[in-house]
């Protein structure tokens, strides 16, 4: 009877943490979804440390996977979901800031005098 109950418990046990390639397969594709809207809304060209990064950790969780580290598998591809959908909040002010940068640019864009003498405040002085 002991060894019922024991049995019992551990399959409960088992049940509730989950096997280790559903977890991680799950966060695999929540991962692959996050990537996947980021690229669908032009996120990614706002936010190409994010989506690079996002990237890499996917592709560790998948070397990890072939390895059957599932734990640390799902760590990565947890964090590259992370990354991917900080991407929706982070891509407006990217783009807001690269506009400004863009705008401020042009504005201060000079052509450089082709000889000092012709430099403004010279008097044409050596």
């Amino acid at each position: 009877m002991r060894w019922l109950v024991l049995a019992v418990g551990l399959f409960a046990i088992g049940a509730a943490t989950g096997c280790g390639p559903i977890q991680v397969s799950s966060a695999v594709k929540r991962a692959n979804i996050a990537m996947s809207q980021a690229q669908l809304n032009g996120w990614d060209k706002d936010c190409p440390y994010e989506i690079t990064a996002a990237e890499g950790y996917l592709a560790a969780a998948h070397d990890l996977i072939g390895r059957s580290e599932f734990g640390a598998a799902t760590e990565f591809a947890d964090k590259a979901a992370r990354l991917a959908t900080s991407t929706q909040d982070n891509a407006a002010r990217n783009a807001r800031t690269r506009q400004i940068r863009e705008s401020s640019q042009k504005e201060t864009s000079e052509p450089a005098p082709a000889f000092p003498s012709e430099a403004p405040g010279t008097g044409g002085a050596r």
